[in-house]
């Protein structure tokens, strides 16, 4: 896909399903990432091969905000390997707005209005 330019990056916005979608993810396995040549963030969300089913329904869900394919990764913790599947999102002001709420001093927190973001969409992801 091709590149967005800044514009375009920060007229990206969240529809309110998948503003509840990514707040549930950021509540469990999803992270957010500040990128140091833009400044903006950038949803991360990685599961086991064993949970395929369900981290597909999620990537198709927020495919319009990435610009690849999800992709295999792994990880060693305490010596045994791990095998996953993981997708991220473009850089998008949207995703930075939810990086200053869910993020204090590069560290995720629940933030303390958290219960404003949350509903039954948020609670099943």
């Amino acid at each position: 896909m091709p590149r967005f330019t800044k514009f375009l990056r920060d007229s990206i916005f969240l529809t309110t399903f998948n503003l509840d979608v990514v707040v549930g993810l950021l509540l469990s396995d999803a992270g957010l990432s500040k990128q140091v040549k833009n400044g903006q963030a950038r949803l991360a969300f990685k599961q086991s091969m064993s949970h395929f089913s369900v981290f597909w329904s999620i990537f198709m869900i927020l495919s319009p905000y990435c610009s690849v394919l999800p992709y295999t990764d792994n990880a060693t913790i305490k010596i045994k390997k791990y095998f996953g599947i993981r997708f991220d999102t473009r850089t998008c002001l949207c995703f930075t707005m939810l990086y200053d709420i869910f993020y204090i001093n590069n560290k995720k927190v629940v933030p303390q209005d958290i219960f404003n973001l949350l509903n039954p969409i948020a609670l099943a992801y």
